[in-house]
């Protein structure tokens, strides 16, 4: 068959689903990819890209917000579609950063067939195509993708690594270390999860026939890759949190960061109970049902694979199976301890879920040795993924900001583009100049993104006597002020409408 060649998937098959994956994915990422609300944060990180932009420098905040890889990012992007102000960005330009950092893992999966085997490798890429939230996350100008595609490419140069004793991998591997770090505080999680699976990988190996152990020179000249590797992370995120040597205090500030982040561990109002994320990945029915549960049960036979398979001809290949299963057992158990808890958190264990249901799908079908078992088994596999893309369509074109969108998650409501395109045709009417003051304590987000263009337009968390906001032709204001604020205008003789109707 030209799927198999001796119940192992040929090179030019798995080119072809490679391909196909990439093609799959890209057009769930991309098709109307700047049609829903920008949510806050989005708008935010927007904003700091915008400066970036601007004034050519990042300054990193050790208090609030996150590293400087995704406005970076953010700004190649601009610069490839022509884009050299704030005022000049678009949705489209920044959700295409976190789209093609997922394609990303699709494509790096190239590099994963001496670990996951090609048929998990079929079987990862084409779940990372479809899975609604990869898809989901996939559009959305958040730091999340990019952790989840930097820690992948760590993990394979490690594996590389590992297989060729070559030092340009493990500088590889520090590099994209250096891209995390720069990425999110979190990335420890991940590294404190990399270490716990690498520990328990090694002890269990020590029990496997065949292992290498490194010893005398070979063992000296590993510590020296790992020193280099530890160099090369430094100096990448050093290079970025310095903006390129224009802010040399970025780099101590993302040291001294933890003194403050760690305050965040307690939730400051994304508090959940600790089974939110296994609920989230199993599924939930709100009007709507959404679920991951094939993705859950095919990574736990993945993890059977790793644990109990066989390993007389592959004996190296489940090392890397079993890094990668203890490794989502960590990030799911630390995250889940943890009282903060945003969906897209659990991102980087998603990936390494699928990656396991990657090699539980393949196995099942490697083992089917009668035709017509293995073609109900693809058709199966097949309807997983169909059922799995349509998830995908629904949660990113018809229901992308609804709230029994698990993914979307204290969304914008899809309200407010009618809000401002109300304001510009107000704006209209009074011959295109409209002074407009917004009050929240938030300052508003994500409402100056959209009025980014407004000369006119002002943000302020409270009012104050003598601020002169009366003078404003539109107010949108928090409730919490609404009561004092209309015993102001009406002093002043101003008209006061509580909302648009």
């Amino acid at each position: 068959m030209f799927f198999r060649t001796a119940t192992r998937v040929s090179l030019p098959a798995l080119a072809l689903v490679l391909l196909g994956a990439l093609a799959l994915g890209a057009w769930l990422r991309f098709d109307r990819i700047g049609d829903r609300p920008m949510h806050t944060d989005e708008a935010v990180a927007a904003a700091k890209l915008g400066i970036l932009i601007e004034d050519g420098t990042f300054q990193y905040d050790p208090h609030e917000y996150h590293g400087p890889a995704l406005p970076y990012l953010g700004r190649v992007a601009a610069w490839l579609r022509g884009e050299a102000s704030y005022q000049e960005l678009d949705e489209a330009t920044l959700r295409a950063v976190p789209a093609v950092l997922g394609l990303a893992l699709i494509a790096m999966l190239a590099f994963a067939a001496s670990g996951l085997g090609r048929e998990g490798v079929v079987g990862a890429a084409l779940l990372t195509a479809v899975s609604p939230m990869m898809v989901y996350y996939g559009r959305y100008y958040i730091m999340e993708m990019a952790l989840a595609a930097f820690a992948f490419g760590m993990i394979l140069c490690g594996w590389r690594y590992y297989l060729t004793r070559s030092a340009g991998w493990i500088v590889g591997a520090g590099i994209f270390a250096g891209l995390m770090h720069a990425t999110k505080e979190t990335c420890v999680i991940n590294f404190a999860a990399m270490g716990a699976a690498l520990l328990a990988a090694r002890i269990m190996a020590e029990f496997s026939a065949g292992l290498r152990v490194q010893r005398g020179r070979q063992r000296g000249r590993a510590t020296r890759h790992f020193l280099y590797a530890a160099l090369a992370a430094a100096a990448v995120s050093a290079l970025l949190f310095s903006s390129f040597f224009t802010n040399p205090q970025g780099p101590l500030d993302s040291v001294t960061t933890y003194l403050h982040y760690l305050d965040r561990a307690g939730g400051e109002g994304h508090e959940k109970p600790w089974w939110y994320y296994l609920k989230l990945l199993w599924g939930k029915r709100d009007g709507i049902y959404w679920t991951e549960a094939a993705i859950v049960i095919l990574a736990l036979i993945g993890a059977g694979n790793a644990f109990f398979g066989k390993t007389l001809h592959r004996g190296e290949q489940h090392h890397f199976k079993r890094f990668i299963a203890i490794y989502a057992f960590v990030l799911i158990v630390f995250y889940s301890a943890i009282s903060y808890k945003t969906p897209w958190s659990i991102l980087c264990a998603q990936h390494a879920l699928i990656l396991l249901a990657g090699v539980g799908a393949g196995w099942l079908i490697e083992d089917m040795r009668n035709r017509w078992a293995l073609a109900a088994a693809l058709l199966a596999f097949g309807a997983i993924l169909y059922n799995l893309a349509i998830q995908s369509r629904k949660a990113t074109l018809l229901y992308p900001a609804d709230q029994r969108n698990p993914y979307a998650y204290a969304h914008t409501s899809a309200s407010l583009p009618r809000l401002v395109e109300k304001l510009n045709a107000l704006r209209e009417l009074n011959g295109g100049e409209l002074k407009v003051q917004v009050v929240h304590p938030e300052s508003g987000w994500p409402l100056p993104w959209y009025l980014r263009t407004w000369a006119t337009a002002g943000f302020r968390p409270t009012t104050e006597p003598g601020d002169g906001i009366e003078d404003a032709d539109v107010i949108i204001i928090d409730a919490a002020h609404a009561k004092e604020l209309s015993g102001r205008l009406e002093a002043a003789g101003k008209a006061f409408k509580s909302s648009f109707g």
